[in-house]
């Protein structure tokens, strides 16, 4: 019952916030949108308590009632522990607390039962409770991925009341099965499409207007990506780069500019590695394929997958990248999935490829690749599926952390309008 309230809260926060609403479709279609990722990620856990009955999402709820209990038992030894400054030994027992994930610096899942800790205090331990507010924060990232990529349509007024067929496209990018399964469920994902839509959002708001509700939002979400996931930032702040540089370019030289961004990047960080081998890319990949392998093989995955094998120098690692991407974007095949109910994962890439056929199909009506994000988005994505392919040798987490390249690509393929359209009168 906790968990139902909870849910018609957030539902009524939708129907009341006109900018917590899908633009151009009625209020039902995102309470209902809300209501189906909710009903994927009670599912998900579902399966994980009755089928694993272990793994991240139930060592997380774990972690958040013994983090709740030193909290309410002493407070400030909780605060002084959680900032590193006293007391670190009572959180030396949390499994994702000090989790390693090969980086000295920061572990993310910190940020993440932090964010549940706070959620905690109203949900009264119950994970469903827990689960909704996760997706309503990664409701919040994909709708300001929608609004980021239909800005100027929107801005200038289009009728969006009257949308064809080919303008349905547009969703599909978030009915992609790793977006609705990994995006709904007790995971860090949910977070990472909060800090992604939030970081795109104000970059189009920084774009078209350097204000300072702009920059507050753009420094915010700076900050959440930051903390959720470095990496991801590091790969999006060339592209970010460039859209503010060249912002009065026209738009046909702006692939050009994202080739030479991206592609001029990778060159000098290989050759700034070859001197100072601590920014050295293909050794650092290399580095983090083995103890990714390591504690795969250690931890008994039975998911083990060998990812693309590359020497750790610039030039095998250069020759590599085409198949890296691929080996990524393909996998998991559907025969590689061992429990049926797994085999929707397998899809992004098919639909990927389908959608990529028809919008080519109807290329004599749209304008593909029209704008700058479309572009971000295409090099980002890539990008990621490159460093995952060279590291990551299980089916499951590939899976998970592929989840953000395909929806960037998917925005990207989607990032179209019509040749001809109406423009409201002002009259």
């Amino acid at each position: 019952m906790l968990a139902i309230l909870h849910l018609l809260i957030i539902c009524l926060m939708i129907f009341k916030i006109r900018k917590l609403q899908i633009d151009s479709m009625p209020v039902v279609v995102s309470i209902g949108y809300f209501i189906l990722k909710c009903s994927i990620g009670y599912g998900t856990w579902l399966i994980y308590r009755d089928y694993f009955r272990n793994g991240d999402m139930l060592g997380f709820m774990n972690d958040i009632e013994f983090m709740f209990q030193i909290l309410i038992n002493s407070p400030l030894d909780f605060i002084q522990a959680v900032l590193g400054v006293g007391h670190v030994e009572l959180l030396n027992s949390l499994e994702h607390w000090n989790a390693s994930t090969y980086n000295p610096y920061f572990n993310d899942s910190q940020t993440f039962l932090i964010f549940n800790l706070m959620i905690r205090l109203i949900s009264f331990g119950d994970v469903f409770v827990q689960i909704a507010w996760l997706n309503f924060a990664s409701y919040i990232g994909l709708i300001c991925l929608y609004k980021s990529f239909n800005y100027s349509q929107l801005k200038n007024g289009i009728e969006t009341n009257k949308l064809n067929r080919i303008e349905l496209l547009k969703f599909i990018p978030f009915l992609l099965p790793t977006v609705l399964v990994f995006g709904s469920a007790f995971g860090k994902e949910s977070l990472l499409l909060l800090a992604l839509g939030v970081f795109v959002y104000s970059v189009q708001l920084i774009y078209n207007s350097r204000s300072t509700k702009s920059i507050f939002y753009f420094v915010l979400s700076f900050i959440l990506m930051l903390l959720i996931k470095p990496y991801l930032l590091l790969i999006l702040l060339p592209g970010v780069f460039a859209i503010i540089v060249f912002k009065n370019m026209p738009t046909w030289n702006l692939k050009w500019i994202f080739i030479s961004v991206y592609c001029g990047g990778l060159l000098e960080l290989l050759i700034i590695g070859k001197y100072f081998p601590q920014f050295d890319l293909p050794l650092y990949l290399f580095g983090q394929r083995l103890n990714l392998l390591r504690n795969a093989v250690w931890s008994g995955a039975n998911t083990l997958i060998n990812p693309v094998l590359f020497a750790p120098n610039a030039i095998d690692f250069l020759k590599r990248i085409p198949q890296s991407i691929l080996f990524s974007f393909s996998h998991p095949f559907p025969w590689e999935i061992k429990r049926w109910w797994m085999i929707p994962i397998s899809l992004d890439s098919i639909i990927l490829l389908a959608m990529s056929a028809l919008l080519y199909v109807k290329r004599n009506t749209i304008k593909l690749f029209y704008s700058s994000l479309s572009f971000l988005f295409l090099f980002a994505g890539l990008v990621l599926l490159m460093m995952i392919g060279f590291t990551i040798p299980v089916l499951g987490n590939l899976v998970r952390f592929k989840m953000p390249a395909m929806l960037m690509l998917a925005l990207s393929i989607c990032s179209f309008k019509r040749h001809s359209f109406k423009i409201k009168s002002n009259q």
